[in-house]
């Protein structure tokens, strides 16, 4: 994930002004593994990779500094959603849960091919 990271820090630096495009820009970079669509992230799908997926997303979009608001019209949820997911997050991180794992290593796989 540290080029898709660099990526997204980059446009945010230049894109403040409208953080809708830089919003569409970073789903789709941080998205494009697998099966992963914008419509699957966006979808009632709870499935735990999907689930895992949105988690990594709302962590690296709060990272590069959108408010909870704005990632939460990305993936179709609200704030209060995003906050849990980012709670979540960190849960799952410090018990080193294998299904976020992976999520995180094939993003970061694939941002290096």
């Amino acid at each position: 994930f540290s080029i898709a990271f660099s990526i997204v820090k980059i446009l945010s630096l230049f894109l403040k002004t409208n953080s809708d495009i830089l919003s569409g820009i970073q789903i789709s970079i941080l998205i494009q593994y697998d099966n992963m669509t914008t419509e699957i992230i966006t979808s009632p799908s709870r499935t735990a990779n999907v689930c895992a997926m949105r988690m990594v997303i709302c962590h690296q979009l709060r990272t590069a500094g959108l408010t909870l608001n704005q990632i939460g019209k990305q993936i179709n949820r609200n704030h209060a959603t995003v906050v849990h997911s980012l709670r979540r997050f960190e849960d799952l991180m410090s018990v080193n849960d294998p299904i976020l794992r992976e999520a995180i290593t094939k993003l970061s796989f694939q941002q290096q091919s």
